[in-house]
């Protein structure tokens, strides 16, 4: 008799496990704490679980594209929630929102509209020849690498003893062109838990332990690879006090921490 109650038991326990499992709710196949995945990638395997309310936002934050790459996902909110695990459960059409990085439309517009004004110009045959030179002219300037040679004024930033509004002002004026330099790694240190990713402190000139000109320039969240070392004294490993040969993109003016964000192009050994 105590076996058959057992079973009973057993069969009610087993019984009450399926119910529970069998809720018409699904998995997702995506935790909160994603990484480094592409949004395409990420409504389909949440589609092809069974979801039917996935929907995308842009956050259109991305200039050149180097540390996060276009579509990579940011965020995803599962009915509003943005904690959640793959043994979490919900409904099939919940709604499900996947946040990515993007370039802004604008810029692609701005493109367009430049290429078709440019496009009727030379259809109407007005100005050919005019027009051409002063493209060619503003290319020109525009590919052109800013050094102390050739730009006054990113002399007298290097020459200060430290930032002030004419560096401010040279950093506004020529975001996104590219600078070269004669520079040292004043300080390197990983990205945050990262072992292979690195933020590099940069200072003009040679690594002096007790003098520095010039403004800081940070080159952040990079992996070796990402530094282009070029030349023909490539290091086994890079540290701190090193001599280096810059050429980078300025991407922006930290007015908060006082410093350049670089984006490097070449590193050469010197």
């Amino acid at each position: 008799m105590k076996r058959v109650l057992i079973l009973i038991g057993t069969l009610f326990f087993l019984i009450g496990c399926e119910e529970k499992i069998d809720d018409g709710k699904i998995n997702p196949p995506y935790s909160s704490d994603i990484d480094d995945a592409m949004y395409k990638d990420v409504v389909a395997d949440f589609e092809n679980a069974g979801f039917t309310n996935v929907k995308t936002k842009k956050i259109e934050d991305l200039v050149f594209g180097w540390l996060t790459e276009d579509g990579e996902v940011e965020e995803i909110t599962i009915d509003g929630e943005t904690s959640f695990s793959t043994s979490s459960r919900f409904e099939s059409d919940v709604e499900i929102i996947v946040f990515y990085h993007t370039f802004q439309e604008t810029d692609k517009d701005i493109t367009q509209d430049t290429e078709t004004d440019e496009s009727e110009n030379i259809d109407e045959g007005k100005g050919e020849d005019d027009t051409s030179k002063i493209e060619e002219s503003i290319d020109s300037t525009k590919d052109e690498v800013i050094t102390v040679e050739n730009n006054e004024e990113f002399a007298n930033v290097l020459g200060k003893k430290s930032a002030d509004e004419q560096t401010s002002e040279f950093a506004e004026k020529y975001k996104g062109r590219t600078i070269a330099f004669d520079a040292n790694i004043a300080y390197m240190n990983n990205h945050g838990s990262y072992t292979t990713r690195y933020d590099l402190l940069i200072y003009t000139g040679d690594y002096s332990e007790t003098e520095v000109y010039g403004p800081n320039f940070q080159i952040r969240d990079v992996n070796i690879s990402n530094l282009n070392l070029t030349g023909e004294n490539i290091p086994d490993t890079i540290g701190m006090g090193d001599h280096i040969y810059l050429t980078a993109k300025i991407i922006e003016w930290d007015e908060e921490r006082q410093l350049f964000r670089l984006e490097p192009v070449s590193t050469e050994f010197r």
